[in-house]
C-alpha cells in the first residue's frame, strides 16, 4: 500500500488538473502503459520538465490505466495531447479531431516498431494452431504490438484469437512478459523495445522465452494532439520535439525514453495500418475496445 501511495502522489503531481488547460498556461499529456508505473514516471517526467522549459508553461504527464482511457480522455478534451500507439491513434483519429504531431525515433529502428509473439523455450507450441483452448497474455485491445499484430497472425492459421484462445489482458507489455515467464500464460505478446529492455534487466527473459513470430514495420509511438489546441501552441510543441535530437540538453531525456529524437508525423503515416485493421476484420466505427476479462 505504501508503494502505491508514493507512486500515486507522484502521478497526481505530474497530472495536475483534469481538463485540457493549455490556454491557461498548462499542457496535459497522456501516456499509455507500456512498463510499470514507476518506470513510466522515470521515462516521461524529465520530458515534461524539458518541454515546460521550452514552452514556458507547466507541462504535466498523466498516466492512464489502459489504452482506451487515453483515447477517451483525448477525445473528450480532458487531455491536450497523448503519446499513443499506432492502433490507438487510428481509433482516436477515426472518432475525433485528433492530429498526429511527432513520432518517436529509436536508434536501431527509426520510427518503426516490431511486435513479438513468444512462448517459453520448453513449450511445444510452434504456431497459433497449437493455441486452441490455451492462454495468451495480450496487452490491450487497442495495442498494435500487443493485440492487433497477434490477431492478424492467428487469422493466417484460421484461428480467431478472440474466441478460440483464452486471453489474459496483462495491461502492459512488461506484464505480458512476466505472465509467460511465471506460467500464467502459454504465449505472450509485447513490443520489441519493451521485450529487449526487460531482457537486458532480467536474464531469464532470453534464457526462458522464445520469440516465435515477429511482425515489423508498425509506426512507433506518436504524440497526437487534441484538435482544439491553438496552432501556435501546437507548432511550438512540435518544434520543441523535433529539435531535441540537436539539443545537447535533451540527450539525457531522450536516452531515458529509449529514443534518439522525434520526426514529424501525419495521418498519412498510417495508411498501411488502416488497411491492416480492415483486413483484421475490425471496423473502427463500431469496434469494442473494452477488455472482456481482467
Amino acid at each position: 500500500m505504501k508503494k502505491f501511495l508514493i507512486i500515486f502522489a507522484v502521478v497526481a503531481l505530474l497530472a495536475h488538473g483534469r481538463q485540457a488547460l493549455c490556454a491557461q498556461g498548462k499542457l496535459i499529456i497522456g501516456v499509455i502503459p507500456e512498463y510499470g508505473i514507476e518506470q513510466e514516471v522515470n521515462r516521461y517526467a524529465p520530458l515534461a520538465r524539458y518541454l515546460g522549459q521550452k514552452l514556458g508553461i507547466r507541462v504535466g504527464i498523466k498516466f492512464l490505466p489502459n489504452y482506451g482511457a487515453l483515447y477517451e480522455e483525448l477525445r473528450d478534451g480532458a487531455l491536450d495531447a497523448g503519446f499513443m500507439g499506432a492502433f490507438d491513434y487510428c481509433m482516436a483519429h477515426s472518432h475525433a479531431k485528433i492530429e498526429a504531431l511527432a513520432r518517436q525515433i529509436r536508434p536501431a529502428t527509426g520510427g518503426k516498431c516490431t511486435a513479438f509473439t513468444f512462448v517459453r523455450n520448453n513449450s511445444r507450441i510452434n504456431s497459433p494452431a497449437s493455441m486452441k483452448g490455451r492462454t495468451i497474455a495480450l496487452v490491450d485491445p487497442l495495442s498494435t504490438t500487443g493485440y492487433l499484430a497477434q490477431r492478424i497472425y492467428f487469422k493466417k492459421f484460421g484461428i480467431d484469437i478472440d474466441n478460440d484462445v483464452k486471453i489474459f489482458w496483462a495491461g502492459t507489455h512488461q506484464a505480458a512478459i512476466s505472465a509467460v515467464l511465471s506460467g500464467q500464460a502459454d504465449m505472450g505478446a509485447a513490443k520489441d523495445s519493451v521485450f529487449k529492455t526487460t531482457a537486458y534487466k532480467n536474464v531469464s527473459v532470453n534464457r526462458e522465452l522464445r520469440v516465435m513470430n515477429t511482425a515489423p514495420g508498425f509506426p512507433d509511438n506518436v504524440l497526437a494532439i487534441n484538435g482544439n489546441i491553438d496552432k501556435t501552441t501546437a507548432g511550438r510543441l512540435k518544434a520543441a520535439l523535433l529539435g531535441m535530437s540537436a539539443d545537447p540538453g535533451a540527450g539525457g531525456v531522450l536516452r531515458g525514453m529509449g529514443a534518439s529524437g522525434f520526426t514529424a508525423a501525419s495521418d498519412g503515416d498510417y495508411s498501411a495500418l488502416y488497411n491492416m485493421i480492415k483486413k483484421a476484420g475490425i471496423n473502427l466505427s463500431t469496434y469494442s475496445y473494452a477488455k472482456i476479462s481482467d
